[in-house]
């Protein structure tokens, strides 16, 4: 037995002695490997001088991770154990890229564009996106490059279309009614251009009505108790346009009303201050208040006296006493006498 397990374990070392003698030859072959094939470069930058071993032939295959690019006079040159080839790595560029109120430093190398900086910095830019720089150009000395980040939002809402108001007039009604509006609806879409996040431009791109508008309707009633042609009046002047009453006998439409006193005058062989010969219809007032020529709808407070369409053309020296007043022009001075001194409603037409 005890020589079974003499004869095991003499057997066990033999093959470890094997296995060790496989891997030292194996070892050595890797070490002669890598000692025949491995080539040094010397590297010169900012920071001194290092030694780089590589596998590769030629020195500008020879790139470490920290170097973007190199310059050597031997770049086409096989590299052997026995010699060493000087490989200059240029120095750091600063370069400032600001995007919005962010400013990052990156250090670019001679040789790399600005779209290589703007990558390094970290930020993102899109077809819509400004550079102050050509993103092509070659860094070859420290650069400031501004981004203006651009975007463009699209935006939906909903916004009141306000209603018109429309007037129409009824000869069946004698009064003014109003039916209400009501305001509608639209859907708005538009496009905001927004720079470094500020909102610059909006542009509406589409308009969808959602709820019509309805438009306030006024309706004016043109049914009156009687025309102009159907009073008895007792100016003789005829007004070029017809002057439209209520059913009361008032002007529907004026400028002005004032309730003054008025006397009376006749003819006394004289023209009127205007110029024109006297005639009922022609009227003496302060011109000062109302130019000649100013056109009146005249009818008394008492309701007694319609005088009827009147213009301003004639004034006089009852003005001194009594500036307001109005002095119709009558054809007899029994008319006068009659009509004496009464307040009269007068409206002006224009």
């Amino acid at each position: 037995m005890f020589s079974k397990i003499k004869s095991f374990m003499t057997e066990l070392i033999t093959k470890r002695r094997f296995c060790v003698s496989v891997l030292a030859v194996l070892s050595a072959c890797v070490i002669t490997f890598v000692g025949v094939s491995v080539n040094a470069a010397t590297v010169y930058d900012a920071n001194g001088e290092h030694v780089l071993y590589s596998l590769a032939t030629r020195p500008v295959d020879m790139k470490p991770i920290t170097y973007n690019v190199f310059s050597s006079t031997a770049d086409d040159e096989a590299v052997s154990m026995s010699r060493r080839v000087n490989i200059t790595a240029e120095n750091d560029i600063p370069v400032y890229v600001t995007m919005g109120n962010e400013t990052v430093t990156v250090f670019a190398h001679t040789g790399q564009t600005v779209s290589d900086a703007i990558g390094l910095s970290g930020f993102r830019i899109d077809e819509h996106d400004s550079v102050n720089l050509d993103p092509l150009s070659t860094i070859v000395d420290t650069e400031y490059i501004d981004i203006l980040d651009i975007e463009y939002v699209t935006n939906t809402f909903e916004e009141e279309i306000p209603y018109g108001i429309k007037t129409k007039y009824s000869k069946n009604l004698a009064s003014t009614t109003v039916k209400s509006g009501k305001n509608g609806i639209k859907e708005v879409t538009c496009v905001t251009k927004l720079i470094n996040g500020v909102e610059s431009k909006r542009s509406i791109v589409k308009e969808k009505v959602l709820k019509k508008a309805v438009d306030e309707v006024v309706t004016v009633g043109m049914k009156y108790g009687t025309t102009y042609d159907a009073l008895d009046c007792i100016s003789t002047l005829k007004p070029k346009t017809d002057i439209r009453l209520d059913k009361n006998g008032v002007p529907v439409e004026y400028k002005k009303h004032v309730t003054v006193q008025a006397t009376a005058y006749t003819y006394t062989g004289h023209n009127c201050a205007s110029g024109v010969k006297p005639q009922p219809g022609y009227v003496a007032v302060n011109t000062n208040i109302f130019p000649f020529g100013t056109k009146f709808f005249i009818k008394s407070s008492d309701g007694k006296y319609i005088y009827g369409y009147a213009v301003a053309a004639d004034t006089g020296g009852f003005l001194k006493t009594r500036p307001t007043n109005f002095d119709l022009f009558f054809e007899t001075e029994a008319q006068c006498r009659a009509f004496g001194r009464r307040n009269i409603e007068v409206y002006v037409l224009y």
